[in-house]
């Protein structure tokens, strides 16, 4: 958890009202791409003319990010209470001021897992799974090849076949009728 200090001075005539503070946390080079937003904090604190408050703002970045420099900016909610009297109107003028725009370093912590780290772990073991499956796959498929014996042999159906589903069907259609085959045809003699 980080913690920053914001103070705030009223150096005006008017009475403003802080309401909040709310973070983010950006890309270094490209202040516009948001990494993380940080959760509103109440401040909830009226400021007369001339006097001073500080508030404390906390946030936690996300554990995972890498490792380097990244650009926080924490910005204040408030409005002027003075100027809705000095203009005889209901309305405020409501205004937000970033109070902090800094590069800070985020670095690993001596005790916990970096993120190389993590990812190495877990990439190996996702090939390991996969690996693994694989090889499963593959012995177990040569071993269901090996325990049939060999090709396959046909026994009792060579010289025997029936036919007589043949038959009906030719003899409805009025062609000739299929013989069996005879013992010469079956022993290669004609």
């Amino acid at each position: 958890e980080i913690k920053a200090v914001g103070g705030l001075s009223n150096g005006g005539s008017s009475v403003f009202h802080v309401w909040g503070a709310m973070g983010s946390l950006n890309n270094a080079e490209t202040f516009g791409t948001y990494l993380q937003n940080f959760s509103y904090a109440f401040v909830n604190r009226t400021l007369l003319p001339g006097e001073e408050t500080s508030f404390l703002y906390a946030f936690s970045p996300y554990e995972r990010l890498e490792a380097k420099s990244y650009r926080v900016a924490i910005t204040v909610f408030y409005e002027d209470m003075g100027a809705a009297q000095s203009a005889h109107s209901s309305r405020t003028m409501k205004f937000a001021n970033t109070v902090l725009n800094e590069t800070i370093e985020l670095v690993e912590s001596a005790g916990g897992v970096d993120n190389t780290l993590f990812y190495t772990v877990l990439f190996t073991l996702i090939a390991g799974v996969i690996g693994g499956m694989a090889a499963y796959k593959f012995v177990f498929a040569n071993m269901r090849k090996s325990s049939r014996g060999g090709s396959a042999t046909e026994t009792g159906t060579q010289d025997v076949a029936d036919s007589e589903w043949i038959d009906e069907h030719l003899k409805m259609k009025g062609a000739p009728t299929t013989a069996a085959p005879s013992a010469a045809a079956a022993s290669g003699e004609e």
